[in-house]
């Protein structure tokens, strides 16, 4: 297999992993994300504001199967905080939004295999939530729970809490889901609060202030 270290490239190597059902990429990940992978890592948040990056969109195609999601953690650390960091990134579009929820969908699809919540999504919970809470905060003016990428975010934090393991992100999740709870009920569906009041029933027993 030769480089890919054009955007062409990239885009075929995205490709490769769509459509060839067997075959064993991993002797040539390590020197991928040497040469072309990890070098983009660092400007990942300013190529995507716009429209998703062929980077963004390989990995993304790695969330597909879960033979790939390893390839998120185990060849640079780096990866997925600078997946994450987009959310935030200055004038951040939905298009950029939406595709990133469906990275984190995706895993949270697959965590339930072995080894995929341990090894791809815990180690990540606090520095998602903390972006989440950020672009919410950005976004409180104008969002509604009614705007479908409100209610993605808010199934996205419903994913997330079970994978919460201490008063911390416990107190986050709720500092971001508060403010929909206060919503007026016309802003805010019933299938959309029940939703969120089960989060917070769970929630609870990680915070012993709220216990007592």
């Amino acid at each position: 297999m030769r480089m890919f270290t054009s955007s062409m490239g990239m885009k075929r190597l995205a490709d490769f992993f769509r459509n060839l059902a067997e075959f064993d990429f991993s002797p040539y990940i390590a020197v991928s994300f040497r040469k072309c992978i990890s070098p983009q890592l660092a400007s990942l948040n300013q190529e995507n504001t716009q429209a998703p990056s062929i980077l963004l969109e390989l990995f993304f195609v790695w969330t597909s199967k879960k033979e790939y999601t390893a390839f998120l953690i185990d060849y640079d650390d780096c990866v997925m905080p600078q997946v994450y960091t987009c959310l935030i990134a200055p004038a951040v579009k939905p298009a950029i939004v939406s595709r990133i929820l469906d990275i984190v969908d995706w895993l949270l699809s697959l965590s339930m295999e072995e080894g995929i919540s341990d090894h791809v999504v815990k180690p990540r919970v606090t520095t998602l939530l903390h972006n989440l809470a950020v672009l919410i905060e950005r976004t409180k003016q104008d969002a509604s729970a009614a705007n479908p990428l409100v209610q993605r975010q808010i199934n996205i934090l419903s994913g997330v809490s079970r994978y919460l393991t201490d008063s911390k992100q416990a107190t986050m999740l709720l500092t971001l889901l508060s403010p929909l709870l206060h919503k007026p009920t016309r802003l805010v569906g019933e299938k959309v609060e029940a939703n969120m009041l089960k989060i917070v029933s769970s929630l609870l027993p990680l915070i012993p202030a709220l216990t007592d």
